[in-house]
């Protein structure tokens, strides 16, 4: 175990992994369970290698985010567990035309790691006033896991907007996906495993005004907070 552990720590440096881990503060639902290894990363560098040292040594790998959807064995995991601390975003281009002497923006691009606190994201972009996310306001967990689970409200869906994909693919491979999502993230597919990591994503938003942008997170968000009333 201490040769793993030395090989774990050694792909990205320092004593920063820990052994026997409980989950139960690491997930939004309190998931009891142990995680046999466990490690925290904030940048997208360290996640990939991590994962790629883990995959070299025959060790199973376990993404976590906000742990919303996660159900953890009453005996724990073994392998290991790599929480997604990975959350930063920004706009990154702005497209638009000058017409009599303005400025028009047509279409703004934000790109966002996949361990970004969705809610955080959301209400970024409305007080940018940009249309896309808005309908997902409220929602627990991370950008990662809304898109894997393709979050909605009514037929508005987190990849409606989606641009792009940054993925760590199962060969060690990063791609991105500019057209054609990933097998997994295809709308046949039902959620499952993979050893496909999201690493990042990129939107294409809309301006629009910002009063419309929260009216339409406040009626999504009330739908969410009758509904767990009701359940």
């Amino acid at each position: 175990m201490n040769r793993t552990l030395d090989a774990l720590e050694g792909a990205i440096g320092g004593r920063r992994v820990r052994l026997d881990e409980s989950l139960d503060t690491h997930t939004i639902l309190k998931e009891k369970g142990h995680a046999e290894f466990y490690i925290e990363t904030d940048t997208t560098d360290d996640l990939i290698k991590i994962v790629r040292e883990a995959r070299r040594l025959g060790f199973p790998v376990f993404i976590l985010g906000g742990g919303s959807y996660a159900r953890i064995p009453d005996n724990g995991i073994k392998g290991l567990v790599v929480k997604n601390n990975c959350r930063r975003f920004d706009k990154m281009n702005i497209r638009g035309a000058i017409r009599n002497s303005q400025v028009g923006v047509q279409e703004v691009i934000v790109s966002a790691e996949s361990g970004v606190i969705l809610n955080q994201l959301v209400r970024f972009t409305i007080e940018e006033g940009l249309e896309g996310l808005e309908y997902q306001l409220g929602l627990p967990g991370t950008l990662g896991g809304a898109i894997c689970t393709n979050a909605k409200y009514k037929n508005k869906h987190a990849r409606d907007f989606l641009y792009s994909i940054r993925i760590l693919g199962g060969n060690g491979e990063v791609q991105v996906y500019t057209k054609d999502l990933p097998y997994f993230l295809s709308p046949e597919a039902e959620l499952q495993e993979t050893e496909d990591v999201i690493l990042s994503a990129v939107f294409k938003l809309a301006p629009e005004d910002k009063k419309i942008l929260w009216r339409r997170g406040e009626e999504a968000l009330g739908y969410r907070n009758n509904f767990e009333l009701r359940i």
